[in-house]
Order: structure tokens, then C-alpha cells, then sequence
């Protein structure tokens, strides 16, 4: 399954659940799709991967679901605890760690890796 199927196959699963996909950014091997919230879910190697909002020895714990059940992904994905006064649309996640990043830079802030950066 491409980057680019696996995670449009998301939007109306996730869309039942109140959360909107405002960007993707892909790769030849993975994707990256990210919320309204600026939360994001990754696709890579067959899986979705998004964090779960709680740190163990001082790292993020992420969930890992099958692409092949993007409604059992999107289910676990609303599922995530928002921080008070949170939520879809909000601007306000369960995630200290996480921070939107500007669309078209993989997720990294810093181009997609192994890219050479040009200014």
C-alpha cells in the first residue's frame, strides 16, 4: 500500500470522529498526516503510528494499528486524551511535546531527511 492510499484512507474514518486531516506530506515509503489539532499519524511500513500523549523514561509512547483498518486506527486515534480545554479545533492537545510543523517538511522542521536544504 503507498503512503499516499494508506493515509487518505483515514479522512472519512477520523471525520467521523470529529477530527480533521488539514495536511499530508509524503514520501515514497511513508506519510505523514496531520490533524486540525496539529497532532499528527504516521504511515510507514504497513502501519499508522501516532503518539499517545504520555512519555515513559522521558519519551513519547506512540500506538501502532494496521493501515489495512483505517476505521480501527481512526476509533483508537480519537480516543487520545486531550489536555483541559482541548479537543478538535481547539489548538490546545494533550501533547507538551508535539508541535505543528510547517506543511511540506515531513514532520521534521528540518526538510525530509537525507534532503539537502537550500536557503
Amino acid at each position: 500500500m503507498t503512503p499516499s492510499r494508506a493515509l487518505s484512507s483515514l479522512h472519512v474514518p477520523l471525520a467521523e470522529h470529529g477530527i480533521i486531516a488539514v495536511g499530508m506530506d509524503f514520501g515514497k515509503t511513508d506519510g505523514t498526516l496531520i490533524q486540525d489539532s496539529g497532532q499528527t499519524v504516521v504511515y510507514s511500513c504497513g502501519l499508522f503510528w501516532w503518539p499517545t500523549g504520555r512519555m515513559r523514561h522521558g519519551r513519547p509512547v506512540y500506538a501502532v494499528h494496521p493501515a489495512t483498518d483505517p476505521r480501527g486506527a481512526a476509533r483508537r486515534i480519537a480516543r487520545v486524551r486531550w489536555a483541559p480545554g482541548g479537543g478538535p479545533g481547539t489548538g490546545v492537545t494533550g501533547y507538551s511535546h508535539v508541535r505543528p510543523v510547517p506543511f511540506g517538511t515531513g514532520g521534521h522542521g528540518m526538510g525530509r531527511p537525507g534532503m539537502a536544504q537550500t536557503s
